[in-house]
Parts: structure tokens; sequence; C-alpha cells
């Protein structure tokens, strides 16, 4: 009885929907025929009426929603400053403060770091370096490498140390190691840059150091990874024993680096990235003392500069903002600090965050559809015709165990040991930074919490994380246009519904196959299952390669192939899911668009964006998601209910019949 009266009462919440009307009519391209082109037609009185902004290269229906959720953080923010209620609101509210104090940044010039350039200074022997740098990570500043706390991808629910590459300053090894032109012209600008925040912290000569740090980098980037190979758990995910790493890597000092994180009783980790750490072996013993200093410098100013004077926040911005993420404007101080706090104090202003913002019919009503894509796709996975009946059994069970969290979580982190300084802003980051890493190094050899929150809930998120078969969605991505518990049923499904079946599909596709039910590192598929799938799915990319994204260069279908994969598999567990539950004669006409009709524009309205054609260029080269346009259309083209709900017929571009139609989960 339990069981029917709460199914009962998740159905009525959903019908309940739709106080709120679902569109503006305005947003809509009359001229445009649905069948035509579904993402025009959806978007296109929304895409002449909103140009990108002057401070942007593109704006999209998520960078609305973000700029929305920006200003629910400033408003609660502004309540905080003016009124404190308790330890953790007084925590934030000295942090914050702090950053808005301008004054008191340029007061304090570079003088919260002066110690640690001193340290870099007073380098006279190689065991100096190493020392510096064992420091440095303990207190939270990583340097040169990366080294943290993971879960062990072999022993679920443990947490293990990893040593991985790093020492980069700019987004991807590949910046340092193309050799087209606009390539080098960024690396040209990015030794401005460095020269830039070298000589404002009192270079002698910032050309020859800038130089010089560089040359380090490039040294670094050739023997790391590039993303594609990241991808590959199997590339980052090896355990080492300590013991081998102090006779492979004896200028490193592993023993003197592991104690002072803390560590020193540690015997393995995961260390996986050789090639990068043997160049830096090599740069240790032969790379002169004085070639060290600046690049250590220039690590630190990079990292720290948008906590300092005026002088070294308008470089940054400039060089990461202005070039590297098309910020033609920068944010303004608010955003900034608001972003740095959510850094150093995530889960304290997320309980404050979800206090104020997330009401009970929010989080029920979101509940239940994520409970029903997940029905959906345990439906479906029961028939999956690429699967033998070993891994259907495992891919049921993986689904069955999955961790759901959505929008706080059981316990919030505690602050207790924090104290922050309402008069420097800088020192209270390196306060941050060194309360972080001692929670993480602590946690190394300890149980992973499952209880806690992997993100910051009050950021716009959702994924999906492999390792710990975890579905995650964040408490601020419950807002319009993702869902509304006011809204229809229908847009609710079409999107969130949509985004919660894309992320879930990672989990069961080529590369989620790798992890089982609890997140343990395996090759859970059979060569026969692999082939099954990659035939089944092998259209999708020659279709997304016929689509052009600007001008003449077309979508590239192997890059985007994977998320082309869960666009349309989660849109179609999406749609069953609201079948399922509420049906299309459940709900009335709105707007004249039956129920069918408002699920899919729920999904076309939720991808529209608008770039400036150099944004586009550089996406398309890079962004595993197809161009909105082509993830719209590509997806709906597919489905058989879409054409049915819009009356399209053979000969329309968004028909796809006979064998040019793929259903993800179909037979």
């Amino acid at each position: 009885m339990r069981h029917r009266t709460l199914a009962c009462l998740t159905t009525a919440l959903l019908l309940a929907g739709g106080a709120v009307e679902a569109f503006e009519n305005s947003d809509f391209d009359p001229k445009t025929a649905a069948c035509s082109n579904f993402y025009q037609y959806a978007n296109g009185g929304w895409l002449r009426a909103t140009p990108v902004p002057a401070n942007r290269e593109s704006h999209s229906a998520m960078d609305a929603l973000i700029a929305r959720n920006e200003q629910r953080l400033e408003a609660l923010t502004q309540r905080i400053l003016r009124q404190p209620q308790g330890p953790v609101d007084g925590l934030i509210a000295d942090f914050v403060a702090s950053g808005l104090d301008e004054a008191a940044i340029e007061k304090a010039g570079l003088g919260p770091l002066a110690p640690l350039f001193a340290e870099v200074d007073a380098i006279k022997r190689p065991r100096d370096l190493t020392n510096l740098i064992a420091r440095w990570h303990a207190r939270g500043l990583p340097v040169l490498l990366r080294f943290d706390a993971g879960d062990d991808l072999r022993q679920p629910g443990t947490t293990i140390a990893y040593a991985s590459q790093g020492g980069l300053n700019l987004p991807d090894r590949d910046f340092y190691l193309r050799q087209d032109e606009a390539t080098r012209n960024l690396l040209g600008q990015y030794r401005g840059y460095a020269q830039i925040l070298l000589g404002l912290a009192g270079s002698p000569d910032p050309q020859r150091d800038a130089g010089w740090a560089l040359d380090i980098e490039m040294r670094l980037a050739a023997k790391s990874l590039d993303l594609l190979q990241l991808r590959d758990p199997a590339n980052s995910y090896r355990p080492t024993e300590v013991s081998t790493l102090t006779r492979r890597y004896p200028a490193f000092r592993w023993k003197d680096y592991l104690k002072a994180q803390g560590l020193s009783k540690l015997k393995s980790m995961s260390f996986a990235h050789t090639t990068f750490f043997d160049e830096l072996e090599s740069l240790l013993k032969n790379q002169p003392l004085e070639r060290w200093k600046p690049y250590l410098k220039l690590q630190l100013l990079d990292a720290f500069a948008p906590y300092l004077p005026q002088g070294y926040v308008a470089a940054h911005d400039d060089f990461h903002g202005r070039l590297l993420a098309g910020q033609i404007r920068p944010p303004d101080r608010l955003t900034r600090v608001l972003a740095a706090a959510d850094l150093a104090l995530g889960d304290a202003i997320g309980q404050r965050y979800v206090e104020t913002y997330l009401d009970e019919a929010t989080l029920q009503g979101a509940t239940a559809v994520v409970d029903d894509v997940r029905a959906a796709l345990r439906a479906r996975l029961a028939q999956a015709p690429w699967l033998q009946e070993a891994g259907r059994a495992a891919a049921l069970a993986k689904l069955d165990a999955l961790d759901v969290l959505i929008a706080r979580p059981a316990r919030w982190r505690n602050y207790g040991a924090l104290t922050f300084d309402r008069g420097n802003y800088t020192a209270n980051v390196l306060a941050a930074a060194l309360f972080r890493n001692r929670m993480r190094m602590g946690a190394i050899g300890a149980k992973r919490p499952d209880d806690l929150f992997p993100v910051p809930t009050q950021i716009v998120n959702a994924f999906y994380a492999p390792h710990r078969n975890q579905l995650v969605v964040s408490a601020a991505l419950l807002q319009a246009p993702v869902f509304d518990a006011e809204a229809d049923a229908a847009r609710n499904y079409g999107a969130l519904g949509a985004v919660v079946g894309h992320e879930l599909t990672h989990g069961f596709d080529l590369s989620g196959q790798l992890y089982d039910a609890e997140g343990r590192l395996h090759d859970g598929w059979t060569q026969a299952e692999r082939d099954a799938f990659q035939a089944r799915t092998a259209p999708l990319q020659a279709q997304f390669d016929g689509y052009t994204a600007v001008g003449e260069i077309k979508v590239d279908g192997r890059l985007t192939q994977a998320e082309n994969i869960a666009d349309l598999s989660g849109l179609e567990l999406a749609w069953a899911a609201f079948a399922e539950r509420v049906g299309d004669t459940r709900l009335p006409q709105q707007q004249g668009y039956s129920p069918a009709q408002r699920f899919f524009l729920g999904w076309g309205q939720l991808w529209r964006r608008n770039d400036l054609e150099t944004a586009l260029i550089r996406r398309v080269a890079i962004d595993p998601h197809a161009p909105p346009s082509a993830r719209v259309n590509g997806s709906v083209s597919n489905m058989a209910a879409f054409g049915e709900a819009f009356a399209c017929k053979p000969g329309q571009p968004m028909f796809r019949g006979g064998d040019q139609r793929l259903s993800f989960w179909g037979h």
C-alpha cells in the first residue's frame, strides 16, 4: 500500500504542473517548419532576439540559467554579509568581505606571497628545490605535478594517492606542441603574459625569466599524455610501490616528499604517467637551479593572480579570460569572489543555498523524473540486443546498485578548523588551499565517505561518475528550463529527463562498461558485445559527419560520437519515461501544442545557443558535444515519436525512415 501511495503522490506532482506557460511564442520561427529544421523552428525567434553579449563569445539557454543562479548566490551572499547566522555564515562573510575589499588587496600587494617567494630565492642546492616542492604541495600549492587523493579503481570504497602529470599553465599539452599558426601565436601571447607577471613581481629580466619558465613547461608538455589518452582510465591508474619510485626517481626524493604530506607510511600509489616523471627526473638532475626559480614563481603567480592587486588580475583576465575563454569583458568583483568562495567553502555555501532555494516539491518532482528514467533504462537493458546473457545480468546489477545523489548530501562538510582574516584575501585563499589539502591527504588510506556531495551543489551541474557508479544532480540545475515543479511535465521530461538519460547512458556505453556495479575497473564486455555495440552506433558517426558546423567546416562525427550516442539514448529514455508515467493523453494541449510536441520542444530549446563564428570554429575542433543545431536535429530526426508528434513525412529533413533511422534501444 505504501508504494502505491507514493506512486500516486508522484503522479500527482507531475500532473499538477502547467500553471506556468511552457513556451514564449516569440522564441519560435513561424517561417520554418518543425519537420524541416526543428532547431530553427523551436529557437529561431530567440536566436534573432538574443545576440551574444559584448563580454562573451557565446550565449545559451544554459548560460541564462547559470546567470540566474549567480543572481541567487549574490542575493544569498548579501544577506549573509548583512546578518550572518552562526559560525558557518561567519566564515562565508569573512571570506567574501576580504575579497570585496579591493583597497586592502592593493595595499597588501604581493606581501602574502612574499614568504613563498623568499623560499624560491633561497634555493641553493637540488635538495632545496625538491624540499620546496614538497612543502608547497603540503600547503595545497600543486606546482610541477599533481598529487591527490582518489578512488581506488580496483578496490571501490578505498581512497588512494594518485601522482600524475601537471606543471603546465595552459589547459592542455597541445597548446605547447601544435605547430599551426594560431597555436604558435597563442604560445607567443602566453610568453608575453608570463613576462608581465614576472615583471610585476620584481624580476630584473622578465623576458629571460619567462623564456626559462616556458622552456620547462615545453619539456613537460612534450612528455605529457594528450586529452584523448587521458580519457582511458588505464592510462591514469597504475598502483606502484613507493620503493620502486624511490629507486627509479632518486632526484625527486619521494620518501621526503611523502613525509612532508604526512604520508611517510604510504606503501603504494597510483603512478601511471611515467614518461612525464621520467622527464621531470631528468630536469631535476640537469636543469640549472637559477632556471627553476622563475618557473616556480610563474606557477605561483598564475595560480594567485585573480586574488592579487589589479595589475595581476588584469593580466590574468586578458590571457585566461579574453584569449583562452573568450571573455570580451571580465566578470565583476563579486562574481569573482563568489567563484573563489565556492572553491574555498563549497559545502558551507551549498548548505545555505539548499536551505534557501530548494523546496520539497522541486526535490520530489525531480526525484520522480530520475526514478522514471532509471526504470526506463532498466527495461531497455533487459532487451539490449548487443548484450549477451552475462553482460545483461551485469548491466542490470550495475543499474540496481546505482548511487543517486540529488541536490543535497546526507552530511555537510565541517569547516570548524578553518578561520579567515577579513583584511587579507590572498592569505584566506592560501588558508583555504591548506585546509582542502589536509582533508585530501587525510583521506588517503581511509574508507571513501559516500555521504558527502562530490561537487558544490550550488553550481549548475549533472554528471555520471563511473568509478563510483554514481549519478549526481546539483540543486542549482533544478531550475527552468531544465526543471520547474510548477511548470509543464512534458517539458520537464524533455529537458531534465533527457539530461539524466544522457548521463546514465555513459554508465553503459563503451567507456562505462569498463566499470562494474561497485565502480571497480574491469573490461565488462566480450569482444562480440563491443563489436555489436559499435556496429549498432556506427551510422550515427556518419550521420553527424554530414552536418555543417560553420561555413564549410563539418561536425566531427568521431569526436562527438560518445556524446551523440548519449543524446539519442537519453532522449529515447526520457520519452519512454514520460509515456509510461504521464502519457500523451493525460495532459491537455497548451498554447496549441500537444504533450508530445512540448516534450520535444523542451529538448530543442534546452540547447539553443548563439556563438561568435570564431568561438564556434574553435569549439568544433575540441568539444566532444556537437553544435546545438546538429545535437538537437540529429537526435529528434531518429525518433519515430517525434515524426508522429509533428506529422513529418518522408522526404522532409527531420524524417529519417527505414534504414536511415537509428533507434539506440529499439530492435
